[in-house]
């Protein structure tokens, strides 16, 4: 529990350089859109604080949490290094690199395997009804910022197609890493494999931007939003 703590906070934190460099592109729309993708993760950082107070009587330091986590280089180095560098350069390349962290990894494949695992463990003990509801409005979050995540990395590879070997370099860098951690800590096969899916998804549906117009990444983003809806 502490560990999901200490990784909402952490993306929280993480967020703004990447809301500043799109503000100073003039993108409204999207700014617009992660003004809310930043409350909502201050919404999860502050529900799960309860939890640990008021239902648990959890005192402990958010930090080790982050420090027991498979994830801590990530959370504690690779994640603040990364999102501010976007403050001076917030160039197309390091968007890629730093959505493909955030949104893709961090989001798509730590935290959303997370809440599946720990979603499936409560469903199957019938416990927790009330916690059970706020982790599905989180996961509901989660789905939005990710498929942001899906949009800008494809809009930026439909405006410059050679940062594809970027992004799809990076993000098999990242989540073998996380794949060999999982099966080295024994986790179960369904979990990885529900992890492995839903990155291979997310990968095939950025690789099409190569050949997209940008009118054609919009209204693929338009379509899965209505969708979705």
């Amino acid at each position: 529990m502490i560990a999901f703590q200490a990784g909402e906070e952490a993306v929280t934190l993480d967020l703004l350089p990447l809301i500043m460099a799109i503000a100073r592109e003039g993108r409204l729309e999207e700014e617009m859109f992660l003004t809310t993708f930043l409350w909502e993760e201050a919404k999860h950082t502050e529900f799960f604080r309860r939890v640990l107070d008021e239902v648990l009587r959890e005192q402990n330091d958010l930090h080790e949490g982050r420090s027991s986590s498979g994830g801590r280089d990530i959370f504690a180095h690779e994640l603040p290094r990364t999102m501010n560098l976007l403050l001076t350069d917030p160039s197309p390349v390091n968007q890629a690199r730093a959505s493909v962290l955030y949104n893709m990894i961090v989001e798509g494949v730590l935290a959303e395997t997370g809440y599946f695992s720990f979603a499936r463990m409560l469903d199957e003990g019938n416990i927790m009804p009330g916690f059970r509801q706020g982790i599905g409005l989180i996961k509901r979050d989660e789905s939005r910022h990710i498929a942001y995540g899906v949009f800008l990395i494809s809009r930026l590879v439909a405006q410059d197609p050679d940062l594809w070997p970027v992004v799809e370099g990076r993000m098999h860098e990242l989540y073998d890493a996380i794949a060999r951690n999982q099966e080295q800590d024994g986790t179960p096969e369904v979990i990885r494999d529900y992890a492995r899916q839903q990155f291979e998804k997310r990968l095939t549906r950025i690789s099409r931007a190569r050949t997209q117009s940008l009118e054609q990444v919009y209204h693929a983003a338009e379509s899965e939003e209505a969708e979705a809806i």
